[in-house]
């Protein structure tokens, strides 16, 4: 299992089966190398495939907290999160949740805490992706922990429950870690240790490390997560290396990638437009309705099959 790999891509879909009753469409992992045997994945997707990623293991090991949650009325949900989202919660992913949600059920309860001066109305503490699908589905209750917390206690759950979220990047996980970091030093003199934020934030250590190293290079190179696709970034340079070896390197992987864009974009460029010029030919089996005869479709399959367009983004959401 490649626990330290994770998809780059929401639109990214490695199960070819496209199985409609399939709660993991379009959210598997496309930095996850091969079929590794006893994956947990194969007990989520109806159709066996056996991709998974962290994030959704995670998502549905929620079931000792599920044990102590209670059934909560949306409308007394107040939905202000403690802080703001490290990514916009935008439409894909409300629906990617909805369906999650419809064939699995709940997977893990939403943290919230009781409102100040009215214990019967509450507001949203974690789990803010899985409430937007919930009402997308027009749900009327939901499970939830009620915990009373502190503002400070409160920032820190919200970004563990982030880090639970289907649809981050490399780059936003890693801000997440940043910012339980920072509401460890606020109460404490010195910085956690790995082991102490791994406990904070809920992943491996090695995953941590990564996300920190990650997150270190592309603000001290003034870089986007975008530019260079994360797992890239790690196998590439390293921390140790001498400040001008990781420019350098830096650079080339730039330049590199750049030059991966320019050449899908051509390629993806002439195909479309060679496909265009033989939908428009007539090439004397047209059946007069302006569609185009089997040989011109046949023809588009072909050329359509010649150079596949690869996946441009790398690390968006």
């Amino acid at each position: 299992m490649v626990w330290g790999r994770m998809r780059r891509d929401i639109t990214d879909r490695m199960c070819q089966r496209e199985c409609a009753d399939c709660p993991l469409q379009g959210v598997t992992p496309g930095d996850c190398p091969g079929d590794c045997m006893g994956c947990s994945y194969s007990e989520y997707c109806p159709c066996g495939n056996r991709f998974i990623h962290p994030q959704f293991d995670q998502l549905a090991g929620g079931q000792a907290r599920s044990a102590q949650a209670q059934e909560i009325s949306i409308e007394h949900i107040r939905r202000d999160t403690p802080k703001p989202p490290v990514a916009e919660y935008d439409k894909g992913m409300i629906r990617m949740l909805a369906r999650v949600l419809k064939v699995l059920g709940q997977p893990r309860p939403l943290i919230v805490k009781p409102q100040k001066g009215n214990q019967l109305k509450y507001r949203i503490v974690g789990g803010m992706d899985i409430l937007l699908g919930a009402i997308a589905l027009g749900w009327k209750n939901v499970s939830a922990q009620v915990i009373d917390l502190d503002d400070h206690e409160a920032a820190m759950q919200f970004y563990r429950a982030e880090l639970l979220r289907l649809d981050l990047s490399w780059e936003d996980q890693a801000r997440c870690v940043l910012a339980i970091q920072d509401l460890y030093h606020e109460r404490h003199p010195l910085p956690p240790s790995l082991a102490t934020l791994s406990t904070l934030s809920g992943l491996s250590p090695s995953r941590t490390r990564d996300l920190l190293h990650g997150i270190t290079l592309l603000k001290k190179h003034r870089l986007s997560d975008g530019t260079i696709p994360f797992p890239t970034l790690l196998r590439s340079v390293r921390l140790t290396y001498p400040e001008a070896m990781q420019r350098e390197l830096i650079r080339g992987l730039v330049d590199e990638e750049w030059t991966r864009r320019r050449a899908t974009s051509h390629a993806t460029s002439r195909i479309r437009k060679q496909t265009l010029n033989v939908v428009g030919q007539d090439d004397g089996n047209s059946s007069g309705n302006g569609r185009p005869s089997p040989v011109s479709v046949n023809r588009v399959r072909q050329l359509a099959q010649v150079v596949p367009p690869a996946r441009v983004g790398v690390g968006g959401r």
